[in-house]
């Protein structure tokens, strides 16, 4: 078995590798798995070389592992750090020391750079092992939220009989409406947002005074992280003035066959309810128009965020998600880092989007 560095060529193995173990069946694939997906995700960044290593056997790929330079916020301070993402290895070889083989190669890797502090978003599967063995310790849990938009699309999928589908659906439609009433911009430019623009520099100064801890959002952030992306953005500014409120992310996927919107990221200018309100019923409002059946959303509970998608309708499933740190993490003079409430984070900020 030989582990070694990733190579651009490798992109073509690496989405087989993906589709032929873990995609099968999967019908809620929620962000790309081709080739391109991965020359740019572990292409160069401002903030660092990803340590994106690949394991062979006998010229077959059978493992792969990267750590994604960032940059965040930790106590109010830049702190570049890595999150850990694409943990897979090929079934037949699980449990034969191949992961921590991996971990090994790309850890050492990005500590040559100077990166010693890691986060991850890990599942009920993963949690273990990270919690375990590596001694990373958990911050907060996070939660999907999903909110139907077209509930006769839904009820369709079940019964099959389009006109009591249609008569169900514009029932439950109209008291949903009643129930979690949407607000709108009052005011204020809500359109699609420009690379160049300095508007998400001005965005972010004004904006991370309110939080201690999450990922840098700035413009070379977004130009990184969604705009050069061979994904499928959609990235919306909200401005009064030409002063920013707030920014949203969304995206367009399919899951059964229905067309599924997710507010991928959003950041407002400050933690204020009725503002983050406005910006997720413009976010909503955005995804229907563009066919939008189902809308989801990731938020940690007891923060504004989550609350504020339940007041218009989402809600929450069963499934438990985990953001996780590791490695040298600096807290002194702040008790704050465990506390959920002094973090922003969205389903953005994890590479699963």
């Amino acid at each position: 078995m030989m582990i070694r560095e990733f190579r651009p060529e490798d992109a073509e193995a690496i989405s087989l590798f993906m589709h032929t173990h873990f995609l099968q069946g999967v019908d809620n694939i929620v962000r790309s798995h081709a080739p391109d997906y991965y020359r740019w995700k572990y292409n160069e960044t401002p903030w660092g070389k990803p340590a994106a290593y690949v394991a062979e056997y006998k010229e077959r790929l059978i493992g792969l592992f990267c750590v994604l330079p960032r940059m965040m916020l930790i106590n109010g301070k830049p702190r570049r750090a890595g999150e850990t993402c694409d943990a897979y290895i090929a079934p037949d070889f699980q449990g034969k020391g191949v992961f921590f083989k991996l971990i090994a190669r790309a850890f050492q890797a990005v500590r040559e750079q100077g990166i010693d502090m890691f986060y991850t978003t890990a599942n009920p599967a993963t949690y273990d092992i990270w919690t375990g063995p590596f001694r990373f310790r958990s911050v907060f849990d996070y939660r999907n939220l999903v909110r139907p938009v077209r509930f006769d699309s839904i009820i369709h999928e079940k019964i099959h009989i389009k006109p009591l589908s249609t008569f169900i659906g514009k029932s439950f439609s109209l008291s949903y409406k009643l129930l979690y009433p949407f607000t709108r911009i009052r005011s204020a430019d809500w359109e699609p947002a420009a690379e160049d623009q300095p508007f998400f520099d001005d965005l972010w100064r004004k904006a991370s005074v309110h939080w201690k801890h999450g990922l840098i959002r700035d413009g070379e952030y977004m130009r990184v992280r969604f705009f050069s992306s061979p994904e499928n953005y959609s990235i919306y500014a909200a401005s009064h003035d030409g002063h920013p409120l707030g920014y949203a992310v969304l995206k367009m996927t399919l899951w059964r066959e229905m067309s599924v919107g997710h507010v991928v990221d959003l950041l407002p200018v400050k933690n204020d309810p009725l503002l983050i309100r406005n910006i997720l019923s413009a976010a909503v409002h955005s995804l229907k128009a563009m066919g939008a059946v189902l809308i989801s959303s990731w938020a940690v509970p007891g923060t504004l965020l989550f609350d504020q998608l339940r007041r218009l309708g989402f809600q929450p499933r069963r499934k438990v998600f985990h953001l996780l740190i590791g490695g040298e993490i600096d807290e002194s003079g702040s008790d704050s880092l465990f506390e959920h409430d002094t973090w922003w984070y969205t389903h953005g900020d994890s590479d699963n989007v």
